[in-house]
């Protein structure tokens, strides 16, 4: 009894798959208009750029900065992290709480955000899809918290800052669009 209900349990389990997606337990949902099919994350995020989802009027430091006033700034603003903008403001670097830690010693008073700032930045542009911009960031080694925005006509000219929960917003509303709820009922 057992083998000739598998020699057609088997062929009708695997042509029910191959005809539909959905099974008796996702029909319901799809006919209410949820998409119940899995969506690749690089489908999430090929619709939403850079500028849907950074951070505009980031505070930043200037390149004279001494180490006494970048240290309270950061305390102030709460960010790990703040680009260097030179006079001309041009984005010069990024200084963080690391660089900080590792130059602090006596003369430490002296130094500028420029003397110990970091110069060799990746950057994205505004119109860049967060989709390029991962693939891109995987290429690379390490962690990113934050990355500064720039113009694509002028590579020195911030207009934002990318941060890694303005992604994941940016994922969570794409979700969430997807799904039909709003953010709030996601959690974000």
């Amino acid at each position: 009894m057992i083998l000739p209900l598998l020699l057609v349990v088997i062929p009708s389990t695997l042509l029910g798959h191959k005809l539909s997606r959905l099974n008796i337990y996702t029909i319901k949902l799809a006919r209410r208009g949820i998409n119940v099919l899995p969506v690749e994350e690089a489908e999430f995020l090929i619709g939403i750029t850079v500028s849907d989802v950074m951070t505009r009027n980031y505070p930043t430091v200037s390149t004279e900065m001494k180490i006494p006033e970048l240290i309270n700034k950061i305390n102030k603003t709460g960010h790990h992290g703040l680009p260097v903008i030179d006079r001309d403001g041009r984005l010069y670097g990024m200084v963080t709480l690391s660089d900080i830690e590792s130059r602090i010693t006596s003369d430490a008073k002296h130094l500028t955000a420029a003397d110990i700032a970091t110069t060799k930045l990746i950057t994205a542009y505004p119109d860049q899809s967060l989709s390029e911009l991962i693939d891109h960031l995987r290429m690379g080694t390490g962690e990113i918290p934050r990355i500064p925005v720039v113009s694509r006509k002028d590579p020195t000219k911030l207009v934002g800052m990318l941060r890694r929960q303005d992604i994941i917003k940016g994922y969570a509303k794409t979700l969430a669009t997807i799904h039909g709820t709003d953010d709030e009922d996601i959690g974000y």
